[in-house]
């Protein structure tokens, strides 16, 4: 254990986490869109409400504060946006980035404990895993999370086999630092793996200091949060806060207690199906704890375990909520790899998986390619942008045939044929399912058709029959200038306003106003907010 120490930490093992970090902050900012998009848009808005009036402990929507999250995040997109003196797209995404990046890393460092081989095989399913990928290239607070959790699972495990129990004084740190950024959740998540990791390890004695420690900290926090929220908003904050960040998360959402079981299977593909099989396969070695992977693949399992059976008895569900599970799944993935001497039935997953890998490029290559020629025949917009990803798919798939003509060593090759699969989502996530999605949400061609006519004519953004917080989220957190629309339900509201007011509605809530007013109303574009079909109007 000693001599394992020793090695694990050398100044190669942090020049590998370099080129991690470097690379994956790269992969996650290339093709970044220049428009804010679905669940961006919120974020956004809060940002750009943060850099014109300043911060705040809670984000706010329209000058109101918003009470699901701690302004933390926001904050950073602050900061990131202060040089350009505007918020983007860019510097949105930035922090998310460079905290998923960081993930990787450290995944990377918990594998390399046993050996680089395994850590690099982790990076690569993470990276292969959709949901982790596509929530890199947005705005993501579960990410976050996800660092906070695989940062104290790294300090327990490599405290305990390299005997530097003097890097547990972090946890404390690494608890309150995921509260700051996702509240209750944020910290419950990680203090539950610490805690399961401390069980696993039969350490009771550090598994009571944890948890005594990490409730007396979840009170305080919690304490400070909602004395914030007074400061801010009054007593209608304290009690918004409680309800959106603890008691509504248990009353409303979904009572099906296998969502996150069965829907695992696609939304963190391909390491959770992997996952499953070596634990199943592992199980009976796992539970006597034969030696040192064993050990780690059970203190892993464990880590999905409290996550997947905690998040499951709340009502509130969504499958971001269990982003953290995806680097612990991807290292369990990563055993068939580098098992010493697998059993024949690791041997066929293995061999199956990386001949998906080998296979993927190509498949990928003919998929665009019916997209293209979809596009085409469909007379569709967005065929174009088909064109640079085929042709990045189809020298990855060249290379693949290549490989066998070109190396000896199978290890290498594997490796090879798993990094070209990684490499091809990606290619299919920032050239083909990101730009296509942008051009059916976009809004943008509708910002600008408003932000004309008030250059034109100065006048208020009435939204009729619309949010808040729907498809005006959408429209505002693209305009240049911060402005607080007004909302409206009754038609008769309508005819109130005789100043000169652009009016946002829905195209078929125009279709149902009654006669007296739609006599009355001048009808001055029709376009998209996101995929919805939206209208502009004035009162002539």
């Amino acid at each position: 254990m000693k001599l394992a120490g020793f090695f694990a930490e050398t100044p190669k093992l942090n020049r590998d986490s370099l080129v991690i970090f470097v690379s994956a902050v790269i992969f996650f900012l290339i093709g970044v869109r220049p428009e804010f998009i679905g669940f961006d848009t919120r974020f956004a808005l809060f940002a750009k409400e943060m850099l014109h009036n300043g911060p705040a402990w809670f984000p706010t929507i329209y000058g109101m504060p918003y009470p699901d999250y701690p302004a933390t995040s926001t904050f950073l997109i602050y900061l990131f946006s202060l040089p350009l003196g505007e918020v983007t797209p860019f510097t949105s995404i930035l922090p998310t980035a460079i905290t998923s990046a960081l993930v990787l890393v450290i995944t990377y460092r918990i594998g390399a404990v046993r050996s680089k081989k395994w850590g690099i095989y982790a990076v690569l399913l993470t990276l292969f895993t959709y949901q982790f990928l596509s929530l890199s290239r947005s705005i993501s607070l579960d990410q976050y999370t996800s660092l906070v959790t695989v940062l104290c699972f790294y300090v327990s495990y490599s405290a305990a086999v390299y005997g530097k129990t003097k890097r547990l004084l972090t946890l404390p740190l690494l608890f309150v630092t995921g509260f700051a950024f996702r509240g209750p959740m944020g910290m419950l998540i990680p203090m539950a793996v610490t805690c399961g990791f401390y069980l696993w390890q039969k350490d009771i004695k550090t598994f009571i200091i944890t948890a005594v420690c990490g409730t007396v900290l979840m009170a305080i926090c919690w304490v400070l949060l909602l004395k914030a929220a007074y400061l801010q908003g009054a007593e209608s904050l304290v009690a918004k806060v409680v309800d959106a960040q603890a008691a509504g998360r248990v009353s409303g959402g979904s009572h099906n207690y296998f969502y996150y079981w069965v829907r695992s299977f696609s939304y963190y593909s391909a390491a959770y199906p992997l996952a499953i099989l070596v634990l199943f396969f592992q199980f009976r070695r796992i539970l006597r704890q034969e030696d040192d992977d064993r050990r780690l693949l059970g203190g892993l399992a464990v880590w999905v375990l409290v996550i997947l059976i905690g998040l499951t008895i709340p009502i509130a569900k969504k499958m971001r909520y269990i982003l953290p599970i995806a680097p612990s799944l991807s290292l369990i993935a990563s055993y068939i790899f580098i098992a010493s001497s697998p059993s024949k039935v690791l041997l066929n997953i293995r061999n199956i998986f990386v001949g998906f890998c080998r296979s993927f490029p190509f498949l990928a290559f003919f998929g665009v390619l019916g997209l293209l020629l979809f596009s085409v025949c469909a007379n569709r917009a967005f065929g174009a942008y088909y064109v640079i990803p085929m042709v990045l798919l189809g020298s990855l798939a060249v290379l693949n045939c290549q490989v066998t003509r070109w190396f000896d060593d199978n290890g290498l090759k594997e490796l090879i044929f798993v990094a070209g699969a990684v490499l091809s989502l990606i290619v299919l996530q920032a050239g083909v399912i990101e730009p296509v999605n942008y051009e059916l949400e976009s809004t943008l061609p509708f910002v600008a058709k408003v932000e004309s006519l008030q250059k034109s004519a100065n006048g208020g953004i009435v939204f009729y029959q619309i949010g808040p917080d729907s498809e005006d989220i959408k429209l505002m957190s693209n305009m240049k200038e911060l402005s607080i629309p007004e909302f409206i339900k009754s038609p008769t509201e309508i005819l109130n306003y005789k100043q000169n007011v652009y009016f946002i509605a829905r195209e078929n809530h125009i279709a149902l106003l009654p006669p007296e007013v739609m006599n009355q109303i001048e009808l001055l574009f029709e376009g998209k907010i996101g995929h919805k079909e939206c209208v502009i109007f004035r009162i002539e």
